[in-house]
């Protein structure tokens, strides 16, 4: 009676792990893990004119799906998926991207997500405005898009008379005011990736000739370590970029000036 106690044992412990493995596979688990995305940073951040392909692979996979979480329609069947960014319009692929590889009939096998940003570009820089003391509505335009959606900031150079050789050192709070007076400033966004700002003179005065930038990131952080300096010129129009953030800068002045 002992030996055959010891039989059925030594069989319930060969038919336990053969049983929980049928278990998870009936879920759509594999003692296999998920499947691996590359490249296998889950934060992937494009430029303008970048492209990416993302690799999904799962051992004895027959086919791969893509989705999107923030876009329930998109679907794409492929294991290889390219993302680009040579239109503003691409910034709308911008999401939490994951790869379901299917093994066979009702057994899948999810990634882990990667999220996609696009780096703001401007669709709409303001152009240099020309005006007198005392002309009403005077205003400044700037379009943005992304993704995510670029918060938009106006601040006011130091400087009404910026030149080649000026380095403006944005860590310095000192030379940049920000203008955060809500009655001169409308701001909207009209989809999960473009913004707009308009910046409003009610009445133009003397104090207010100078230079404005327009800067467009996706954050409300400081400007702190998101671009160390800014090389003027004296051409009416500046741009410059760095990663999740660019910057533009215009002119307003007096015709006489």
């Amino acid at each position: 009676m002992r030996a055959q106690a010891n039989s059925c044992s030594g069989v319930q412990l060969v038919l336990f792990p053969l049983l929980l493995l049928a278990a998870l596979q009936f879920h759509g688990c594999t003692s296999q893990g998920l499947p691996i995305v590359t490249p296998s940073d889950t934060t992937q951040v494009l430029q303008f004119g970048d492209e990416i392909e993302l690799n999904c692979s799962f051992p004895s996979a027959v086919n791969y799906t893509w989705s999107v979480e923030e876009d329930p329609d998109f679907e794409e069947t492929s294991q290889n998926l390219t993302i680009s960014y040579e239109d503003p319009s691409d910034a709308m692929d911008g999401g939490t991207y994951s790869c379901t590889a299917t093994i066979q009939e009702n057994r899948n096998a999810t990634s882990e997500p990667i999220f996609i940003i696009f780096v703001p570009i401007f669709t709409l820089q303001p152009s240099p405005v020309s005006a007198d003391i005392g002309d009403p509505n005077v205003t400044l335009t700037c379009n943005a898009t992304g993704f995510p959606a670029p918060n938009i900031t106006w601040v006011r150079l130091p400087s009404n008379d910026l030149n080649e050789s000026m380095i403006l050192d944005l860590y310095n709070s000192d030379e940049l005011y920000t203008i955060d007076d809500d009655s001169m400033i409308s701001f909207s966004t009209d989809s999960d990736t473009d913004s707009s700002s308009i910046l409003t003179f009610d009445l133009i005065e003397n104090d207010d000739f100078g230079y404005y930038a327009c800067i467009a990131m996706q954050s409300n952080d400081s400007l702190m370590g998101e671009m160390e300096t800014l090389v003027a010129s004296n051409i009416s129009t500046v741009t410059g970029m760095s990663q999740y953030l660019v910057l533009t800068v215009c002119k307003l002045w007096h015709p006489k000036s």
